[in-house]
């Protein structure tokens, strides 16, 4: 839930929900819920769900991975994925300089440790 009141002059917000549907019983159903009381606030809200690819399941259970160690391998990598590119195009789409943002490195080093 996003909330803006009335006195947030300027504000920016939004909201990003992804899915990843995980076996054939899963559903998603993505409820935006944006509040504001200022007629200037810019609010965006975006959604998406997806399976994971059975060939990517594949590729890693051929290379050693049981299959739940592989789908939770790939849930990570999307989960991370996704929130460095929602957290870049943030960046770029309000014209943030990003050069001297220590959260560009600590995405980098997350990563690293991730994969």
């Amino acid at each position: 839930m996003v909330k803006i009141g009335k006195n947030a002059t300027g504000a920016l917000a939004g909201i990003n929900c992804d899915a990843l549907i995980l076996d054939e019983k899963s559903i998603s159903k993505t409820i935006p819920v944006i509040e504001s009381e200022n007629a200037d606030a810019i609010v965006s809200h975006e959604a998406s769900a997806g399976k994971v690819d059975e060939n990517q399941i594949f590729y890693l259970m051929s290379r050693g991975l049981e299959e739940e160690k592989a789908m939770s391998l790939l849930s990570k990598w999307l989960h991370f994925w996704s929130r460095k590119n929602n957290f870049l195009s943030n960046m770029q789409e309000n014209s943030i300089d990003s050069s001297n943002l220590r959260w560009k490195e600590v995405l980098d080093k997350t990563e690293r440790l991730l994969f």
